[in-house]
Parts: structure tokens; C-alpha cells; sequence
């Protein structure tokens, strides 16, 4: 009994299983033969089905349900999935951000392994350089993907145990204090501006009023 992986002459990885009394099936899995394909199904799928030979629950007429489960292949999935209920603009602009902030930090990542501690330094990184608003953006693309992933079941069982994006605080505008002594507008300088502001304020007021006076004269003017 035994689970070997093996790929045909059209570069799709087969699965060649012996099983039960003697008994071999030969599935396509129709991935491509990629490093990551052969990864996934070594990890994941093989071990599965080794577990059922050897309980003697293998069953050949049953479906093995493979889903790509690094961070890019499955983003990709995600939005696609949810490409008929967005205007073309806001998908395009998904795809962009997860394509320009997603995939460089967590691309070749497996969603099961996403830990929160890493998607709180992600951003954090990312507000050194972004707005507040901007990473929330970022966020909500990335967020989408991952409560996908922790609907997605996977021969009856979760790809993904909960979404770490819950254990993460939503970024907000960092506040700026100052140190009075670092202050570089003194009490005097503040106060002085503040003068400036009201006069200029009362300026306009002066103008707007002596602009009403001159209106109404001349309506009187016609009048008499």
C-alpha cells in the first residue's frame, strides 16, 4: 500500500495509489508539475490518503479536493470568486494592492501558517511609508482573503482554524506629541499668531460689512 506522485507527458501530476487487496488507481490531481504543486500534495493531500489506506477508509470513487494554499495562489482564487459583486474599478484596484502590498511580504507563504504577529509587523512596516487610510485599504483586501480561507473546507475540514486578522488592531492615525521643550513655536509665538489670525478674520468681516452698506444704499437710491 503506498502513495506515489509522479507526472504525465503533459507536465499534470498524477497520483499513482495502491490500496485495500492489491488494488491501484491512477488520479490526475490537474495541477501542473511545480515545485509548490509537488510541495502541496507531499504535505497535505499524500498524507491524507495514506491515513485512509491504512484505517481502510480509502475510498477511490471519492473526490480529494485540492486547494491552493499559499497566500498568492489562493489571494488570486479569493478574488476572483468575488469579482461579479465589485464595480471593474474597485476590483482592479484590489488586484493592484495585493499584487503591490500583499504578495512581495506574504506571496510564497501557506495560509495555514499566517501568524496575526506577522500581519501586525506587516502593518506596521507599511505605516512608515502609508497613510492610516491607505493600509486600512491594504487590510481590507487581505482580510477578505483570509475569511475565505477560514470558510474554505478542505475534505471536510477548515483550510484555515480562524482568521488572525481578528487578533490584529485596525491602523489608525498615529498621534504626534510634542515636548514643550522641542516646541519649536514658543507660548509667545502661538499667542502671537493667534492675534494675527483673529485680526485678519475681523478684516474681512470690516470688508464684508462696508460691501452690505454700499448694497443696500443702492437700493435705496433706486427706491427714491
Amino acid at each position: 500500500m503506498s502513495v506515489r506522485m509522479y507526472s504525465n507527458n503533459y507536465g499534470i501530476l498524477y497520483l499513482d495509489i495502491r490500496y485495500g487487496n492489491n488494488e491501484r488507481i491512477r488520479s490526475s490531481t490537474k495541477l501542473k508539475d511545480t515545485p509548490k504543486n509537488r510541495k502541496l500534495l507531499q504535505n497535505n493531500i499524500i498524507p491524507k490518503i495514506e491515513v485512509q489506506i491504512l484505517n481502510g477508509e480509502y475510498n477511490p470513487n471519492a473526490k480529494q479536493t485540492v486547494i491552493p494554499n499559499t497566500i498568492k495562489e489562493y489571494g488570486y482564487r479569493s478574488l476572483k470568486r468575488h469579482q461579479n459583486k465589485r464595480r471593474e474599478h474597485v476590483q482592479k484596484a484590489y488586484i493592484q494592492h495585493f499584487e503591490n502590498k500583499i504578495i512581495p511580504y506574504f506571496g510564497d507563504t501557506l495560509v495555514q501558517n499566517i501568524s496575526a504577529i506577522e500581519l501586525m509587523d506587516w502593518q506596521n512596516e507599511l505605516m512608515e511609508s502609508c497613510t492610516a487610510s491607505s493600509v486600512k485599504k491594504y487590510r481590507t483586501v487581505f482580510n477578505g482573503i483570509l475569511e475565505d480561507a477560514y470558510k474554505e473546507r478542505v475534505n471536510g475540514k477548515k483550510l484555515l482554524a480562524s482568521n488572525p486578522f481578528r487578533e490584529v488592531d485596525v491602523p489608525k492615525k498615529r498621534e504626534v506629541f510634542i515636548d514643550s521643550d522641542d516646541d519649536i513655536f514658543g507660548h509667545d509665538t502661538v499667542e502671537c499668531l493667534d492675534i494675527k489670525i483673529q485680526i485678519s478674520h475681523l478684516r474681512h468681516m470690516l470688508r464684508l460689512i462696508e460691501f452690505l452698506i454700499i448694497k443696500i444704499r443702492e437700493r435705496k437710491e433706486l427706491y427714491f
